[in-house]
């Protein structure tokens, strides 16, 4: 496993973490992210008794996030983020929690101001199918339409997840910054299985 610098001693405690929420194997996981149909932040119904909200990720949410971040690309689902990166970039994720404490994230990177990428979605294995993975993609589209970014990109291997959320599929080749930033430090980039898909806003 990866060593991760934390602000708090060794990596002792986000190993922890990790062994905590990590699944028996990877077959026992339904998907790689949470594929949810149902459910909205903060929302209660008898159908789906589990009270969940999305929100802004804070400081005190950093370990679960990282430990969150470590534990998918350790799967494979998503590239690993070094923790002062995620330091750097914590005001772009948005955290899923249920009785305060937090069970997913993702972030909304932004490139330039009209395209955007969701990324680091990761659901913990132990609370996957309540919906909470659509919650935090529909929580992230809203911040995006709200600064008036033109377009939200992913690059993932579950893409009807996405489609059901109205992304559809694009060309890796039509997202240069993508490429740039981070397919180039990727051990799968020149095999590489992950569908690239997109939003765009209505001006």
């Amino acid at each position: 496993m990866r060593q991760i610098a934390t602000n708090t001693g060794s990596s002792t405690e986000v190993k922890a973490r990790i062994e905590m929420m990590r699944p028996a194997t990877l077959e026992s996981t339904p998907a790689l992210h949470n594929l949810p149909s149902n459910g909205r932040d903060s929302v209660v119904t008898p159908q789906s008794p589990i009270r969940k909200r999305v929100r802004q990720a804070q400081h005190p949410d950093l370990d679960d996030i990282e430990s969150l971040v470590e534990l998918w690309a350790e799967l494979g689902a998503n590239l690993p983020r070094a923790r002062e990166e995620l330091i750097r970039e914590l005001p772009s994720f948005a955290v899923a929690e249920q009785h305060s404490r937090v069970t997913g994230c993702a972030s909304l990177y932004s490139y330039d101001p009209q395209l955007a990428e969701i990324r680091s979605l990761g659901i913990n294995p132990n609370h996957q199918g309540q919906g909470q993975g659509k919650a935090i993609v529909e929580y992230l589209l809203e911040q995006a339409e709200q600064l008036h970014i033109k377009k939200v990109f992913v690059l993932t291997r579950v893409p009807t997840f996405f489609q059901k959320l109205g992304f559809q599929i694009t060309s890796r080749s039509l997202l240069p910054q993508k490429i740039m930033k981070d397919c180039e430090r990727c051990p799968r980039q020149y095999h590489c299985d992950e569908v690239a898909l997109e939003l765009s806003f209505q001006p």
